[in-house]
């Protein structure tokens, strides 16, 4: 799916998705977990990485530092150019209080704009494969819409099919 074609569904500018983009989308928020909840900080990814186990299920368990150390210099880098805003202070003190890692790393001051990383994914019905993730930001960088790929001719590609055919 297509940035501009999800942006123009979210607006209620577009016809309705297909069932093959419907179960698509399904199969990757199963796979990654959901994050539209009601309360302010449940759907942020952050938040739930610090502060919910089953967040980090989906990710290779000696791959967590490293996530959580991006997490943390992205939140930091947005902090920063968000002015120290109420919302963000708010996330940033809570999560000080909830995780002795947050804290940990938030105390190492590093700081970077998340546009693109590559992580191992874990899955109980096909198990573990490779995925790049591209990020793709609005012009005031207050949204992001995350693009996940396996490696051309690359393993992922045959685990992704087998795990299409599991979600429909």
């Amino acid at each position: 799916m297509s940035a501009d074609y999800y942006g123009r569904l979210e607006q209620g500018r577009s016809p309705q998705p297909s069932t093959q983009l419907l179960a698509q989308n399904a199969m990757a928020r199963d796979l990654l977990g959901g994050v539209c909840t009601v309360s302010e900080h449940g759907r942020n990814v952050v938040w739930r990485w610090f502060t919910d186990p089953s967040a980090r299920d989906a990710y290779a368990p000696e791959e967590h530092e490293h996530h959580s150390r991006l997490h943390v210099a992205d939140l930091r880098a947005a902090y920063a150019r968000r002015g120290k805003d109420a919302a963000a202070t708010r996330l940033v003190t809570r999560l000080r209080a909830a995780s002795d890692e947050f804290t940990r790393l938030w105390n190492l001051h590093e700081a970077g704009v998340l546009r693109g990383n590559r992580m191992r994914v874990r899955h109980p019905s096909v198990g573990e494969f490779e995925l790049g993730c591209e990020v793709l930001a609005s012009p005031a960088a207050d949204q992001r819409l995350f693009v996940f790929t396996a490696p051309p001719g690359s393993p992922s590609v045959e685990l992704l099919e087998r795990l299409r055919a599991v979600a429909v």
